[in-house]
Parts: structure tokens; sequence; C-alpha cells
């Protein structure tokens, strides 16, 4: 009895054979495929019984969005509505899974203009910042030329205070024919103020200068005592035309 059930599992391929055996198909009704498939047959046979080859184990499973989509939407809702094949009606799935890119479209767009906007704001914010910066070295720098400028005043007037500040002791008169402000006074300040150097022939004349004021006051001292407060010997006019 189980001998006599026999397990027949065939392809498409060999149901259309048996259909076109048995006279159910008619010879001008016969697929274009089947015509290349008897033509042209695969070198690996169909076997059923066989087992399931490695590569076909390896064979990766594409899933698109729109098929996780319609997936979700199915396990939620089933499906509602007859679908006829002959028509080119979109099913309630279709519909809800373009509407659902098209609004994950749209919430991309907008948070990348959002974006592109924070970005430059950031870019405003930063060269704002950088101009800042670049606005307070300069106030900066201004501030340290002032204090430079300022500090060069007070040296080059301290020279002259000096001149025009009394000597400790109380003012002495000084002779008639004699200046307030000796020469060597002026030229240093003069020479301060235009960074000049003395030549080689002022050197010597300085140097004969300091030497017979020095015999001068070696005689003085050996004549009398010198007061408290010695009154100024060189430094006038006679003695520069002498020289």
């Amino acid at each position: 009895m189980a001998a006599s059930r026999v397990r027949k599992l065939g392809t498409i391929f060999t149901r259309t054979q048996g259909l076109i055996r048995s006279g159910a198909m008619r010879r001008e009704k016969i697929p274009v495929w089947y015509n290349v498939y008897e033509a042209f047959p695969p070198l690996d046979k169909f076997d059923v019984e066989a087992n399931e080859p490695d590569s076909a184990q390896n064979l990766r499973k594409l899933l698109y969005p729109e098929d996780i989509i319609r997936m979700k939407f199915y396990e939620r809702y089933g499906t509602p509505e007859l679908i006829n094949l002959e028509s080119n009606v979109e099913t309630l799935s279709q519909k809800f899974a373009k509407f659902y890119i098209a609004k994950k479209s749209s919430e991309k767009q907008k948070l990348s203009a959002g974006r592109e906007a924070e970005g430059r704001l950031a870019d405003k914010e930063e060269r704002l910042a950088d101009k800042e910066e670049r606005l307070a070295d300069t106030e900066e720098r201004v501030a340290d030329t002032e204090e430079r400028v300022a500090a060069t005043e007070e040296r080059l007037a301290a020279p002259e205070e000096r001149l025009a500040a009394p000597e400790e002791g109380g003012t002495q008169e000084k002779p008639e024919g004699e200046s307030d402000i000796t020469f060597e006074n002026i030229l240093r300040v003069f020479a301060h103020e235009h960074n000049l150097k003395m030549s080689q022939a002022d050197v010597k004349r300085q140097k004969k200068k300091r030497r017979r004021e020095s015999i001068q006051m070696r005689t003085l001292k050996k004549r009398k005592p010198l007061p408290a407060d010695p009154v100024a010997i060189l430094g006038t006019w006679d003695e520069l035309e002498r020289l």
C-alpha cells in the first residue's frame, strides 16, 4: 500500500511539460521561456532530495527600507483590502510606505537645513570672536606704544629738568659775564636728543680740559681751603673760547 504511493516533486518546467503531454496546454500557448529552457538546459539538474548547497546558505538577505515598512504594516493591520494582481492600483501598504518615506525625507531636509543654519551662525560667531581678538590685540599694541612714547618723553625731559632745577644748599650769585647754563650741559642735552657721538678731537679736548681742571683744583687746595659749597670755576664761555 505504501509502496504504491510515490512522492513526486517537480519544478515549473516539469509541470508545464506534464500539461503539454496531457493535452491541457496547446502548442501555441507554450511560453517562450519553456522553449529556451528546453533548448539550453542547465548543467546542474535540480534535485529536491539533495541537500542545500553551502553557497545557498551564505546568500545575503536583501531587505530594502520599503520592505521593512510594509512588513511592520502587515504585522499591525494584516491585509485589510483585496489585492488584484491584474490592476495597477497601489495597495495600502505601498501607499503607507511612500507616505512614510516622504515624511522622513522632509524631516531630514528640515534637520539638514537647521544644521546648516546652526553651522552658519557658528561660523559668524567665530569670525566675530576673531575680530574682537584682533581689536583687543591692536588696542594692547597701541597702549604699549603710548607707554613707550611717554617713557621716551620722560627720559628726554629729565636732563632739562636737572638743568632747570636749582642746586641744593641755595642759589649762589654767579659773577657777571657767566651764563646760568653751561655749554657742556647744553651740548649733552642736544647730543642726547639727536643721538650724537663725540669726535676724536672733542674727546682729546675734553681730556685736556679735565687735566687742566684737576691741576687748578690741586693748586687751589694748596693755597687755601675750599669753602663748603665751592663755586664752579670752569665751564664758562671764556674758558670755552680759550680751548
